[in-house]
């Protein structure tokens, strides 16, 4: 169960009006627009080349899935010179965007198998503290962008050991979550809910083969950065 607590209010504070003096809730978990505001650079958010993923493994579930509400080609990112009248607005894969941050915190905060590392990667270092830090301004470009990378090895380094075979997921994940699906009106509005739940689905088959033990919360802290101690 996900609860979400963004309009919960620090009791302890003093409160000047009627109004919550401070959210209190998840900001980590807040899509990346959103969280600034406005909509991300098309360059540097570009659906070029990302297509709705297809993995071999769901081929015999295609006839229960919504193939056929999917089936459009998806175009690069209109450049945002071309396309002047498209604003930012909250749509369904905020929504979508917010799932798959709340997934990567559980999976990277959890452990399988031996509970204790003999040292954190510094890729769990950086992405422990950064989301931690995290909260929303307006337009200000969003700080998680930089601890996110598109290689395996990256959500390999990030994961318990215990858990690395969830990092293919995680990083396809990824690569249909970064654009800046606002200026792609044309798709169906759950097409980002359609691919993460397609990719959920290859590692559910896989549990009827290799059940995961999974330990959410376990993972203990890493240390802070030393870049992030000034």
């Amino acid at each position: 169960m996900i609860i979400d607590l963004g309009n919960g209010a620090d009791l302890k504070m003093a409160r000047i009006t009627d109004e919550l003096t401070d959210r209190t809730g998840t900001p980590k978990f807040i899509a990346r627009s959103v969280s600034c505001g406005k909509l991300l650079d098309p360059d540097d958010y570009s659906s070029e080349n990302v297509s709705l993923p297809s993995p071999n493994e769901i081929k015999d579930y295609v006839h229960r899935m919504h193939t056929t509400e999917y089936q459009r080609d998806i175009l690069p990112t209109p450049n945002y010179t071309a396309q002047p009248e498209a604003k930012f607005t909250h749509q369904l894969f905020h929504d979508a965007e917010s799932t798959f941050w709340v997934i990567v915190w559980t999976l990277v905060r959890s452990t399988s198998g031996n509970r204790e590392e003999k040292s954190h990667t510094e890729e769990y270092s950086r992405f422990y503290h950064m989301m931690c830090r995290h909260y929303p301004h307006p337009n200000v470009e969003d700080a998680r962008v930089s601890i996110l990378r598109k290689s395996l090895k990256f959500w390999t380094l990030l994961l318990h050991p215990g858990l690395e075979r969830m990092a293919p997921m995680l990083r396809g994940m990824i690569f249909y979550v970064w654009p800046e699906w606002g200026r792609s009106q044309a798709l169906n509005p759950e097409h980002v809910h359609e691919a993460l739940m397609r990719l959920l689905l290859v590692e559910i088959i896989k549990l009827d083969s290799a059940d995961i033990v999974l330990d959410i919360g376990a993972r203990s802290i890493p240390p802070i950065p030393f870049f992030m101690l000034a």
